[in-house]
């Protein structure tokens, strides 16, 4: 956690880092192990901001709460978090995506193919080695309903769940999706964006205009440049 002052706009910054990717997603089916880790120092961070910002000069009252990529989603899935409300009075999002918690309930045993009794199962992985499953090749970063950090299997804006009500800032990085995107391996746009992930959706990315071909002298570049801002 690092803190800088920042005197033009009479504000005070914190920036903080967590658990990510398998260590921070790890949530197992045995109705213990069920939590989302990364998620919970995002907001043991907030809680400790809370506690001390006014000894570096900043206002609890004025607290607000900003991430990309990512980190975006962490922040706005805050809005829906029992164990966040009530902390911040403003968000700025700034990713590709909005949010949904409901697409691996239990990434944990994806991430390492568990099935069988759920006991011996944490026994195994609390045997190995921090570094094993934090270097494997298939790395998740996903939230789940866990029924503690979040409740829900995703935002809900209708008044059927808690929400906060705070102003929200929203914008987009048109990269964002770069690093997602696998690099063209043919000149056919429609090709690339089939093997990018959009089967369904590549006529439709064509023919809609909103993914214009750059005209540079790179043809594979400027493929990507058009899946990486469809992705």
């Amino acid at each position: 956690m690092r803190l800088t002052r920042c005197h033009r706009l009479a504000s005070t910054s914190v920036k903080t880092q967590w658990i990510g990717a398998n260590l921070g997603s790890l949530a197992l089916d045995d109705g213990t192990t069920n939590r989302n880790w990364g998620f919970s120092d995002q907001v043991a961070a907030l809680d400790w901001v809370r506690a001390n910002i006014q000894d570096f000069g900043g206002d609890l009252d004025r607290i607000t709460i900003t991430g990309q990529s990512f980190g975006a989603i962490y922040v706005t899935s805050m809005l829906g978090s029992p164990k966040a409300a009530g902390k911040f009075s403003g968000l700025l999002h700034r990713a590709i995506r909005l949010v949904r918690f409901s697409v691996f309930r239990m990434p944990g045993a994806m991430i390492f193919q568990l099935n069988g009794d759920k006991k011996a199962q944490l026994e195994c992985l609390r045997a190995l080695p921090v570094k094993e499953p934090a270097n494997l090749a298939a790395q998740v970063n996903v939230l789940t309903k866990d029924g503690t950090y979040l409740t829900t299997d995703r935002l809900t804006l209708d008044g059927s769940a808690p929400i906060a009500k705070v102003p929200v800032l929203m914008g987009m990085l048109r990269d964002d999706g770069a690093p997602f995107t696998p690099y063209p391996i043919s000149g056919d746009l429609r090709t690339n964006l089939i093997n990018g992930g959009f089967a369904a959706q590549a006529d439709a990315i064509i023919s809609s205009g909103k993914f214009p071909l750059p005209s540079g002298p790179d043809t594979f570049l400027n493929i990507f440049n058009v899946t990486s801002r469809a992705y």
